[in-house]
C-alpha cells in the first residue's frame, strides 16, 4: 500500500439509515484510514460514537463531513478536493470530478434511453430554459398547438427533472466495484461497462460453532413485498417435513420488522402460520442473541428470489448474501437457493447445498438432517469457505484495488 497520506471522499447518501450498504462502506472507510485521510460524506449529521457501537467497527480516524441533500446530478462538488472519490451510495451516480472516481455498486440501476425519449427531454428542456412559459403560450397557441395540447405541453415541461442520471456522468468513473459476481453480471448487461468484485466484509471472527441443536435457522428482514425474504415459502416447506415425519426439529426465523402497516400485516401471517408447528420468531434480538442462535443450529435456509425470474426481475434476488456467510461461519450447513449471489457463497456438495425447487429443498434438507456424518463434514467445510469472504480477506482486496488506482504502473 502506498505510504502516501493520499486524501480519499467516501459517499454515502444513506448513512443514517445504517443498513447493509452503510455498513460495507464504513467498513471499507475504516480499512483505507488505516493509511490515508478518509472522509465520509453524507446529509445527516451522525454520532460517531453511536455508529462505531452499533456496527462494531472503529471509527476513530475516519472524519464525517455533512452537506446539504441534493440530487445526484448537483452533488459533483463533494467529489473534488480529494485524491479517490469513492461513490458509495444505492442508486446516485454522481458526475464525479476527481483524479481517480470509483463508483461501488450494490445493483445496477438502469440507464438505458431511447434515442426518441433522449431527444424529447433535451428539446424540452431547451425549450424550458430559453422561452418563459407566456412567450411558449404565446407561440406555440399562434402557430400549432391547441389549448388542451399546450395545457399538456406545460405540464410535460414542468414535470421534466433538471437531470436524469446519463451514461455520461457513468463515464466519469474510471473505475467500477461490484459487491458480487452477480452484480458485476448485471453491470456488464444494463450499463456495458467492465467492473471488478470485491465482496463485503463478513465478521466471520465474532462466529463460532456452539453446540449445535436439531433446528434450521433463516435470517432476514420481515417485510412485505415481492422481495421479500419468502419466509412464508420455507415456513410451507418446514410444515410439510414435518408432515412426513420430521420430528424434535424447529424451524427459527430471525429479523427485524419493517415499520408500516403493510409490513405489519405481512409479519402477522408469518406469525399465523406458526400455529400448531415447531417454528419460533425472533425479531429485533441484539447481535449477541443471533450469535447464538447462528452457533446453535444445525442447517441454515435462505429462499430469496423463489418464484420470481432470474432474467427478468434480478433485483428481486440475493445480489450476495452476507448472512449466509455468517451461518457458514458458525457451523450451520447452508441449504439455499441456487440464484443470485449464493453460488458464490456455496460450493454444492462440498460446503453446502444449492436447491432451485421445493422438493429439491426439502430432500437435501432430509439428506442432511438423516446423515450426521455428512452433516459435520459439510459444516467444518462451510466454515472454512467463509474465510473467503471475511474482514482480513477484503482488507487486502481493498488495498490491491487502491495501489491499482493510485500506482497503475507499478
Amino acid at each position: 500500500m502506498t505510504k502516501r497520506a493520499t486524501r480519499i471522499h467516501i459517499y454515502n447518501r444513506w448513512l443514517a439509515t445504517l443498513g447493509g450498504g452503510e455498513k460495507y462502506a464504513l467498513s471499507m472507510a475504516v480499512q483505507l484510514a488505516r493509511m490515508h485521510a478518509v472522509h465520509v460524506i453524507s446529509h445527516e449529521p451522525v454520532d460517531k460514537v453511536f455508529l462505531a457501537d452499533r456496527l462494531d467497527l472503529d471509527l476513530s480516524a475516519v472524519e464525517f463531513v455533512t452537506v446539504p441533500a441534493q440530487a445526484a446530478c448537483d452533488l459533483g462538488p463533494v467529489s473534488s478536493g480529494c485524491d479517490v472519490f469513492i461513490n458509495a451510495s444505492h442508486g446516485d451516480i454522481i458526475p464525479a470530478q476527481a483524479p481517480h472516481n470509483v463508483l461501488l455498486v450494490f445493483f445496477p440501476v438502469k440507464l438505458r434511453l431511447d434515442l426518441a425519449s433522449r431527444w424529447r427531454r433535451r428539446v424540452g428542456l431547451a425549450v424550458k430554459r430559453l422561452l418563459p412559459r407566456a412567450a411558449r403560450e404565446l407561440i406555440f397557441s399562434r402557430y400549432w398547438l391547441t389549448q388542451s395540447q399546450l395545457s399538456e405541453w406545460n405540464l410535460r415541461l414542468n414535470s421534466i427533472p433538471k437531470r436524469l442520471a446519463t451514461f455520461e456522468d457513468l463515464d466519469t468513473y474510471s473505475s467500477i466495484w461490484a459487491i458480487s459476481e452477480f452484480t458485476r453480471k448485471w453491470i456488464g448487461a444494463y450499463w456495458n461497462r467492465p467492473s471488478v468484485v470485491l465482496y463485503p466484509p463478513v465478521a466471520t471472527h465474532r462466529l463460532a460453532p456452539s453446540t449445535k441443536q436439531n433446528q434450521i435457522l433463516s435470517v432476514g428482514r420481515f417485510f412485505a413485498g415481492s422481495h421479500n425474504k419468502k419466509h412464508l415459502v420455507m415456513m410451507l416447506a418446514f410444515k410439510k417435513m414435518v408432515d412426513q415425519g420430521l420430528a424434535g426439529w424447529t424451524l427459527h426465523l430471525a429479523g427485524q420488522v419493517t415499520p408500516g402497516a403493510e409490513h405489519q400485516r405481512y409479519f402477522e401471517q408469518v406469525r399465523a402460520q406458526c400455529t400448531g408447528y415447531p417454528i419460533v420468531v425472533h425479531t429485533d434480538i441484539s447481535s449477541a442473541q443471533l450469535a447464538t442462535l447462528y452457533g446453535e443450529s444445525a442447517i441454515y435456509w435462505h429462499a430469496s428470489g423463489f418464484g420470481d425470474n432470474v432474467d427478468v426481475d434480478p433485483i428481486k434476488f440475493e445480489h450476495f448474501g452476507i448472512s449466509t456467510v455468517e451461518a457458514m461461519a458458525a457451523g450451520c450447513v447452508p441449504v439455499v437457493i441456487g440464484s443470485g449471489g449464493q453460488p458464490e457463497i456455496v460450493q454444492h456438495g462440498e460446503n453446502g447445498f444449492l436447491w432451485q425447487s421445493l422438493d429439491e429443498l426439502n430432500a437435501y434438507s432430509w439428506q442432511v438432517i438423516r446423515d450426521l456424518r455428512l452433516r459435520t463434514t459439510v459444516a467444518q467445510n462451510a466454515v472454512k469457505r467463509s474465510d473467503k469472504f471475511g474482514v482480513p480477506a477484503f482488507g487486502k482486496h481493498l488495498d490491491d484495488l487502491c495501489d491499482l488506482i493510485l500506482n497503475p504502473s507499478a
